[in-house]
């Protein structure tokens, strides 16, 4: 069936095959869906390395086009470590200007109509594009570090999540006004 919908970029923190987790699953269906009408762009972080091929051939057979961005996790923590002044913790571990470059490449030569950036990890990536936007937020991050820090177990993580979510408490706000739709999961 020839696709005559929209291009659409979707972007994700983490490769979302295998089915485990909902932030794998949730992704999957979405852009299976999404595939059925459209032409789909995928861009994902995939902690350690590239996935394996079955995981690639999954995405593909939907017709998905898919770019992998290999994530290490200590070049992550350092660059968390290095944007914190600008950056919440979470949202500096998943910046790469790898992803960034395909973003912008795909974006460009592409003619992408719409961008799907699930969580609030991807946000950074499209922002500022002249597209079309929603953010699949998922959950209220400040939210979740506030509730998070006071049941810290150790001094180390609770000044972690508390530095954490003085930073989500001045970025949510302002990115989801960067996007055209936002979606949570429930209002709490």
């Amino acid at each position: 069936m020839k696709k005559t919908g929209l291009n659409i970029l979707f972007l994700a923190a983490r490769y979302p095959y295998p089915l485990i987790g909902g932030d794998r699953l949730k992704p999957y269906h979405i852009i299976k869906k999404l595939a059925e009408n459209h032409r789909v762009f995928l861009i994902s972080f995939n902690q350690g390395g590239y996935p394996p091929k079955e995981s690639y051939d999954a995405l593909k057979s939907l017709g998905v086009e898919v770019r992998v961005v290999p994530l290490n996790p200590i070049a992550g923590g350092l660059k968390a470590l290095a944007k914190a002044a600008r950056l919440p913790l979470e949202i500096g571990y998943y910046y790469d200007s790898r992803y960034q470059k395909i973003a912008d490449e795909i974006i460009e030569k592409e003619n992408v109509d719409l961008a799907f950036a699930f969580f609030m990890r991807t946000a950074e990536y499209v922002k500022n594009k002249p597209i079309k936007k929603i953010l699949m937020a998922e959950d209220c991050r400040y939210e979740y570090q506030k509730r998070s820090s006071k049941s810290g177990k150790n001094l180390l993580q609770k000044l972690v999540r508390a530095w954490e979510t003085r930073a989500l408490f001045k970025y949510e706000p302002k990115i989801v006004e960067s996007f055209d739709a936002a979606t949570f999961v429930s209002p709490e």
